[in-house]
């Protein structure tokens, strides 16, 4: 993954994140990328930047449904991923 290709990312999950409860905002994902990012230094031949963008992602979901919104997140993100290549 390239930087231009996370910035995307992070873009696209931002429009999400604006259109979630309160308790998601941006901020979320922005604290979860933070621990995430903590934790992996713990283990070996992390991808930070794979890591990041899953921590982007992980509740975009959330703007259709809480429950199931890991499902959700995956089926929003995989065209976009796709997209960006």
């Amino acid at each position: 993954m390239i930087p231009k290709q996370l910035e995307e990312i992070k873009q696209f999950a931002k429009t999400y994140y604006q259109r979630t409860d309160q308790y998601h905002p941006w901020e979320h994902a922005v604290l979860t990328v933070k621990y995430a990012r903590m934790l992996a230094k713990q283990y070996r031949n992390v991808n930070l930047q794979v890591l990041d963008a899953a921590c982007y992602l992980h509740d975009i979901g959330r703007v259709n449904k809480d429950d199931g919104h890991p499902e959700e997140s995956a089926m929003l993100a995989k065209p976009f991923l796709k997209k960006i290549g």
